[in-house]
């Protein structure tokens, strides 16, 4: 497989020109972009974040990585069973947390629309103040 990309073979533009390489092998990138393939690099526990990263390098925050280093000795298929569940399990909580929160907008609207055509007392509605949507 690796041998029909061509992205990392030469020492620079001119070896690439002179070996064809854009003519007998494809770049490494147009391989890992397809969604098919892209999705077995991604992370399910990857959340994404603007502000700056502060990693622990405690001992304890330390994990060997297991697929790399242990291929050889340590049946994988569990780990990986576990890693689908964890992903459709933090899709599920994505979904479900935009749905609540649609719904106590909905809540929201519709206290309001009621004080306003006095089925509820103005002291009786809750504040409407309501959580940032979740990203």
């Amino acid at each position: 497989l690796i041998l029909l990309k061509g992205t990392f073979l030469g020492t620079c533009e001119s070896d690439r020109r002179s070996l064809k390489l854009p003519q007998q092998t494809v770049s490494l990138w147009s391989y890992l972009n397809r969604p098919e393939v892209l999705q077995s690099f991604l992370n399910p526990m990857y959340d994404p974040n603007n502000k700056v990263i502060w990693p622990s390098v405690a001992p304890m925050s330390l994990t060997l990585w297991s697929e790399l280093f242990l291929r050889w000795i340590v049946d994988q298929g569990p780990q990986k069973e576990a890693w689908v569940t964890i992903t459709t399990l933090r899709e599920k909580d994505k979904e479900l947390r935009l749905k609540a929160c649609r719904l106590r907008r909905q809540l929201a609207d519709l206290q309001k629309e009621a004080v306003e055509v006095g089925i509820l007392a103005p002291s009786l509605a809750p504040p409407t103040t309501l959580p940032a949507e979740v990203a």
